[in-house]
């Protein structure tokens, strides 16, 4: 039986500590910038339960008003990625939303920002919008439930599957599942289109942000190829809307300092990983290029899940940088 880490047994039990203080820990939030991690939005559960693409963090419409609402309550404006380039100053709580892969039912937020006036930023993984193909994992979780496998055991496949390269993926899910493995099935699954991604980059709410060519983990490949990730990217996402990205998210979140300063060599000064983290204001320009992001899951409690990431006392971000130090020394 393969052991279990620490870190996967400590996890849930910080979290849930983390949830039970955050009414406490929210008499002494600081001003910051909490910054929140989506990928698809579903027009409702039914649409989530009909397993047409991996759920990820099963985002309703109706989730994303209510997160968005949640936040303007207790105060927070909502930033663009660009003025994290500038200085916010030491005062305020600020949000920012962001989105990653570049899927076409990203284009379902667009009429909630202009709802709430809010800006996003949106991520895109460029060769899957000039190809049109569909991300690897959501053919595996697809093909997978279509056979009949449980969700957990569908995330331990794709979580095995993350360190190797998408394309030789791709190739063994055409073997196995059929030369349609990598097409879409509905505009669930599919990526942005060229025009859709011209037409969203051109909307004075969005941001188009690089996300790689492929999605590979950066930490993962060979100096090289990083390079070409990040800024053959930087230079299609030029092409295709006429602007040169100034934010990267990583893909998984996988960052080291040579990632960092591929990023910066490519001209990008903001960086995110999935570290679940606020960030102090004033920004300074080394952390601008490793900032956390919070995952919501709609699935569950939106609210706790918003009180724990506002929370100036978090457990399990004590217990990760505890962790880092120790493995430093």
């Amino acid at each position: 039986m393969k052991a279990l880490r620490p870190g996967s047994v400590l996890r849930p039990v910080a979290l849930t500590v983390d949830r039970s203080v955050a009414s406490v820990g929210l008499r002494f939030e600081e001003p910051g910038v909490l910054t929140v991690l989506f990928h698809s939005i579903f027009a409702g559960r039914d649409e989530v339960e009909r397993d047409l693409v991996h759920p990820q963090e099963a985002l309703t419409l109706d989730a994303l008003r209510h997160c968005i609402e949640e936040l303007l309550a207790a105060g927070y404006g909502f930033v663009s990625v660009e003025q994290l380039v500038g200085d916010l100053g030491p005062d305020g709580s600020h949000a920012c939303l962001t989105f990653d892969d570049g899927y076409a039912n990203n284009l379902r937020a667009v009429p909630v920002l202009e709802e709430y006036g809010v800006p996003a930023a949106i991520f895109v993984s460029t060769d899957h919008v000039l190809s049109g193909r569909r991300f690897w994992w959501d053919t595996v979780y697809v093909e997978r439930r279509r056979r009949g496998a449980p969700p957990a055991v569908i995330e331990r496949e794709i979580a095995a599957l993350k360190g190797r390269s998408p394309g030789s993926i791709d190739a063994d899910l055409v073997r196995e599942f059929g030369e349609a493995a990598t097409t879409p099935t509905s505009d669930l699954d599919r990526p942005l289109t060229p025009v859709q991604l011209r037409e969203l980059a051109a909307h004075p709410l969005v941001t188009i942000g690089n996300h790689t060519v492929d999605h590979p983990l950066l930490t993962t490949v060979a100096p090289a190829e990083r390079d070409r990730q990040i800024a053959g990217a930087q230079d299609a996402l030029e092409s295709l809307t006429g602007t040169r990205p100034l934010a990267v998210a990583y893909p998984n979140g996988d960052v080291d300092d040579s990632v960092i300063e591929a990023a910066r060599a490519a001209g990008l000064a903001i960086g995110f990983t999935t570290t679940p983290r606020r960030e102090r204001v004033p920004l300074g320009s080394s952390r601008r290029l490793r900032l956390g992001r919070y995952q919501l899951f709609s699935r569950s409690d939106v609210d706790a899940q918003l009180r724990s990431a506002r929370s100036r006392f978090q457990l399990l971000n004590s217990a990760r940088r505890v962790r880092g130090w120790i493995r430093s020394r």
